[in-house]
C-alpha cells in the first residue's frame, strides 16, 4: 500500500513538473532577484513559408513556438545554413546591429530586436507594468510602451509597428497579457515586432538625441557611432529575457534624491518605491496601505489604514481634481494611483517631508531627478561581415522561394502599352498560388513601379498587401513620349512594359515593322503570321491608327493572303484559313485592313529562296523583311516509293495538306482533297497549254467539279482514277492495253492504261497484276497517279494540240 501511494505521489510530482516546465517554455520564468514573472513578448510565430498571411487564418501546421535565441551563441546561429537559416530570418535585426547586416553585433545602432512573423501575431507584455504610451508614433507606427519597476529600477519595454493596440495609457498589465498584434506600421518593411527595452530615459521609445549623438541616420545604424549612448540608454532585450532580468544588477536604483542628497523616506523609514507602482482596487494590500498613509499625511484621507482601496478612492479623486491631474471625476484614470498621479504625488509628498509635515501649500523643495549612472557594459563579440548576408540578400532568397510557389500576373488594359495623353489606364496586378488561387496577403518584399514620371504618373507607387485580391495601378499620360515601366519586388524585376503616351487625333507614320511567324516551314505549308508597325523610337503602334498605305510583298516563290476582322475577335481571325484563290504574291493594306492594329496574314512558300517583306508605298522603303527556310515534310524519306512524285507535286502546288510538318502520305485521301487536287492539276495544264479548246474544256471541267462530292469519306483507287480520266484526259480516243489488270474489266483496264504503262504502275507488292480498285487510295498513291497524268499531258502524249 505504501509503495502504491509513493508511486502515485511520484506520478503527481512528475505531471506537475511537466506542467510547470511547459509554462516556463511558453510563458517565461520568474527572475531570481524578484517575484516579477518575465516572458517573451511573442510566444508563437508563423512558419516562415506562412509569414505573409494573417496569423489568425493559419492552421496549426503553419504555427510554431518562437525559437529561443541565446545571445552567447549569436555567431554560431549566424553561420548555420550558409548564413541563411531560421534564426537569421526570424530575428531579422538584433540589438546593436545595423539594418543592412542585421546580425553584425556591435557594428550598428539598432535599439532593439526585430522578430518577423505573420501579421496579427499576438504580442504580450514582458512583465507586470503600467502602460505609459499607446498610440501611433512617427517612425514607430502603432506603439505600446510599458513602464516596469524591478527592485527599484525603472525600465520601459516598447512594442512597435503594431496593427492593433490592445492597451491604454495608465492601464496596469500583467506578464503575458496581450497588448497588441504584429503588423507593418510606421517606418517598417515587412511584418515584424520591434521589441526594445529602455532604461530610465527622458522619452520612450528611446532614440538618439542629436545633442549627444550628432550623426546621420546611416552613420548611427551602420557605422557603430554612438554605441556608448546605445548601451547607456537601452538593454539588449534578448539578453534581458534569457537572464530573466539579471542584467539589471549592474544598473543602480532610480529612487529620487533630495537636494541635500538624503534619500526621501516616510516616517516609517521605508524607501518610497510606491511611487513607481500602479495601485488600484484589488491590488496588493501592502501597497494600498502605503497609498492610504500618503494621502492621510497629505490631509486628503481620514480613514483607517486597512488595505482596502475602496476606502481611499474618493480621496485620490479629490486630490487629482485639486492638483489638475484630471479635469472631471468621470475622466479615465480617476481614482487610479498611476503615472501622472504618482508623479505629482511624489512632488507633493517630498515637499511634505521636507517641511516636517506642514501643509503642502508651503514652498516646495527642489527635488533632483535620478541621473543615469554608469552602466556596466556587457562585452559584445562582434560577428565579421565577411560572410554575413545582408538583409537584401536574405530577402532575395526569400523572394525566390516565394516566386517558386506563386505567379505574378501584370496586365495593362491598354494592349501594347500606348496611353492617350491626359487619360488613365489601369495596370492589373494579381498574385496566384501554385493552385491557381488569388493570393490575399502580404508579399515578401515591397512591389514597386518605376518609370519616367514626367511622362506617365503612377499611383500607388508601391504595393505590399493583397488583402483585396488583384490590385489596380493607375497610369496617367502626362506628355507625349516613351518610357519603360519596371515592375519590381524588392530588387527583382518581374516584368518590363514599354509605354507610349500619344495625343488623340495625331497621325503617326511607321518607320519600321516586324513580321512574327515561322521562319522554317514545309514546302507549300500554310502558316499564319502577324506584322506590327513601330515608330522611329521602335515603340509598337498598338491601338494607334497610323497613316499611309503599305504592301505585303513576296517573291515568286511565296504567296500571302491578308485576313481582316476586329481586335476583339483576333483569335478567331488568326485561326481562320484563307481560300486558295485568295493567295497572291503581294497585297496592299492600310491601318483599316489590320485587325485593330496588327496585320494578320497566311503565307506559304516553295523551295527557292522565299521571302516576305513590308514596303512603304510612299517612299518604297522596306519596313521589314523575313526570309523563309523551306523543308521537306517530316517522315517523307527518300526511300519511300512515291517520294519524288510527292515532292514534285508539292513544288507545283498540286497536292497539299501539310499537318504539323507532316504530309501524312499513308493516310487515305479524302474526297474533298481528291477534288481539290484535280482542280490544281487543271491549273497546271492550263498554264502549260496554248490550245484554246483545251482551255475551254478546262473552264467547263471546273464548273462540273463544283457538283462533285466533297465529303470527308475516303476515295478508292477506282474513284480517283475515274476523276482523273473524266477531268484530266482531253483525248479519249486513245486505245491500247499495256497492262492487263486481273481485277478490272476491259473498259476499266483501258482507262487505267491511259494513265499507267508497263514501266509505271503501282509500286506495291501486287505489281502489275492487280489494280485493287476497291482499296482506299492513300495520299502519296494519289500524288503518284496525278504525276503520271500530268507528265504525259506536259509531254504532249494526252493533249490534242
Amino acid at each position: 500500500m505504501k509503495t502504491t501511494q509513493s508511486f502515485k505521489r511520484f506520478i503527481v510530482t512528475l505531471l506537475l513538473g511537466i506542467f510547470f516546465q511547459t509554462n516556463i517554455l511558453v510563458l517565461g520564468v520568474s527572475a531570481d532577484s524578484n517575484d516579477a514573472k518575465i516572458v517573451y513578448p511573442i510566444q508563437q510565430i508563423s512558419e516562415l513559408e506562412c509569414r505573409f498571411e494573417k496569423f489568425s487564418d493559419l492552421s496549426s501546421k503553419c504555427k510554431r513556438s518562437l525559437p529561443i535565441l541565446n545571445t552567447k551563441d549569436y555567431e554560431k546561429y549566424a553561420k548555420q545554413g550558409g548564413w541563411y537559416n531560421d534564426f537569421t530570418r526570424i530575428y531579422t535585426v538584433l540589438w546593436g546591429s545595423s539594418y543592412k547586416y542585421g546580425w553584425d553585433i556591435g557594428f550598428g545602432g539598432h535599439q532593439g530586436v526585430d522578430i518577423a512573423t505573420a501579421e496579427w501575431t499576438p504580442v504580450y507584455a514582458m512583465t507586470d507594468g503600467t502602460v505609459i504610451i499607446a498610440k501611433k508614433m512617427l517612425g514607430w507606427g502603432n506603439n505600446v510602451s510599458v513602464e516596469h519597476n524591478i527592485d527599484g529600477k525603472k525600465i520601459v519595454s516598447n512594442y512597435s509597428h503594431l496593427n492593433k493596440i490592445q492597451a491604454r495609457v495608465g492601464q496596469s498589465v500583467r506578464a503575458g497579457e496581450q497588448i497588441g498584434t504584429v503588423w507593418n506600421t510606421g517606418n517598417s518593411f515587412g511584418n515584424h515586432l520591434h521589441f526594445q527595452i529602455d532604461l530610465d530615459t527622458p522619452f520612450h521609445p528611446y532614440y538618439y538625441d542629436s545633442k549627444t549623438c550628432p550623426y546621420s541616420y546611416n552613420q548611427i545604424t551602420e557605422q557603430w557611432v554612438c554605441f556608448d549612448d546605445l548601451q547607456a540608454n537601452t538593454l539588449d532585450p534578448l539578453a534581458f529575457l534569457e537572464s530573466n532580468g539579471a542584467i539589471l544588477d549592474s544598473i543602480p536604483s532610480t529612487t529620487p534624491v533630495l537636494a541635500n542628497n538624503t534619500t526621501t523616506q516616510r516616517s516609517t523609514n521605508s524607501n518610497v518605491d510606491i511611487f513607481d507602482k500602479t495601485v488600484y482596487i484589488d491590488y496588493a494590500s501592502s501597497d494600498v496601505k502605503e497609498v492610504q498613509q500618503i494621502f492621510k499625511d497629505l490631509g486628503y484621507y481620514t480613514g483607517n489604514i486597512d488595505g482596502d482601496y475602496n476606502q481611499v478612492l474618493s480621496s485620490v479623486v479629490d486630490y487629482q481634481m485639486n492638483s489638475w491631474v484630471i479635469a472631471t471625476r468621470s475622466e479615465d484614470g480617476a481614482g487610479w494611483f498611476w503615472p501622472k498621479t504618482r508623479a505629482q504625488t511624489r512632488i507633493d509628498y517630498n515637499t511634505y517631508l521636507a517641511t516636517s509635515g506642514k501643509s503642502s501649500s508651503v514652498a516646495a523643495v527642489v527635488v533632483q531627478e535620478p541621473q543615469p549612472a554608469a552602466v556596466t557594459k556587457t562585452p559584445i563579440k562582434k560577428i565579421a561581415r565577411v560572410n554575413l548576408l545582408t538583409r537584401e540578400q536574405i530577402e532575395a532568397k526569400e523572394l525566390d522561394e516565394f516566386m517558386s510557389d506563386h505567379t505574378i500576373e501584370v496586365k495593362l488594359n491598354e494592349v501594347g502599352g500606348n496611353i492617350q495623353l491626359n487619360q488613365t489606364s489601369l495596370l492589373k496586378v494579381d498574385v496566384k498560388t501554385s493552385k491557381g488561387r488569388s493570393y490575399k496577403w502580404n508579399l515578401p518584399a515591397t512591389m514597386t513601379f518605376e518609370l519616367d514620371e514626367s511622362i506617365v504618373s503612377v499611383f500607388p507607387k508601391n504595393l505590399y498587401n493583397f488583402n483585396r485580391e488583384a490590385r489596380n495601378i493607375k497610369l496617367t499620360g502626362l506628355k507625349n513620349g516613351n518610357t519603360s515601366l519596371k515592375v519590381k519586388i524588392g530588387s527583382k524585376v518581374i516584368q518590363t512594359i514599354e509605354l507610349k503616351v500619344y495625343q488623340s487625333g495625331e497621325t503617326l507614320y511607321p518607320k519600321t515593322g516586324k513580321i512574327y511567324g515561322w521562319n522554317s516551314i514545309v514546302v507549300w505549308e500554310t502558316k499564319t503570321a502577324l506584322a506590327i508597325m513601330r515608330d522611329a523610337a521602335g515603340k509598337r503602334l498598338i491601338n494607334i491608327p497610323y497613316g499611309s498605305s503599305y504592301t505585303l510583298k513576296t517573291n515568286s516563290d511565296a504567296q500571302v493572303c491578308i485576313k481582316t476582322g476586329s481586335i476583339e475577335n483576333i483569335k478567331k481571325v488568326y485561326k481562320a484559313k484563307c481560300d486558295e484563290a485568295d493567295f497572291t504574291n503581294e497585297a496592299s493594306f492600310s491601318y483599316a485592313d489590320t485587325t485593330g492594329w496588327v496585320l494578320v496574314f497566311d503565307y506559304k512558300a516553295s523551295w527557292d529562296n522565299p521571302e516576305l517583306s513590308i514596303i512603304n508605298d510612299h517612299d518604297k522603303s522596306s519596313l521589314s523583311t523575313k526570309n523563309l527556310a523551306v523543308r521537306t515534310p517530316k517522315g517523307l524519306n527518300a526511300q519511300y516509293a512515291y517520294h519524288e512524285e510527292v515532292i514534285d507535286l508539292l513544288e507545283q502546288w498540286v497536292v497539299w495538306g501539310i499537318n504539323q510538318w507532316y504530309f501524312l502520305e499513308t493516310r487515305w485521301l479524302s474526297k474533298k482533297d481528291a477534288v481539290a487536287w484535280i482542280e490544281n492539276s487543271l491549273d497546271i495544264i492550263d498554264a502549260n497549254t496554248t490550245d484554246q479548246q483545251i482551255k475551254d474544256d478546262i473552264a467547263n471541267h471546273r464548273e462540273r467539279l463544283k457538283d462533285e462530292s466533297r465529303g470527308g469519306l475516303s476515295t478508292t483507287r477506282q474513284e480517283f482514277l475515274t476523276l482523273a480520266y473524266d477531268y484530266l484526259i482531253f483525248d479519249k480516243t486513245q486505245t491500247g492495253t499495256a497492262i492487263n489488270y486481273r481485277d478490272l474489266n476491259d473498259a476499266e483496264d483501258s482507262i487505267a492504261n491511259i494513265v499507267f504503262d508497263s514501266d509505271e504502275t503501282w509500286r506495291d507488292a501486287f505489281g502489275d497484276n492487280y489494280y485493287r480498285p476497291r482499296v482506299s487510295i492513300t495520299r502519296w498513291e494519289a500524288a503518284f497517279l496525278l504525276s503520271q497524268a500530268l507528265r504525259k499531258t506536259q509531254d504532249g502524249a494526252l493533249a490534242s494540240n
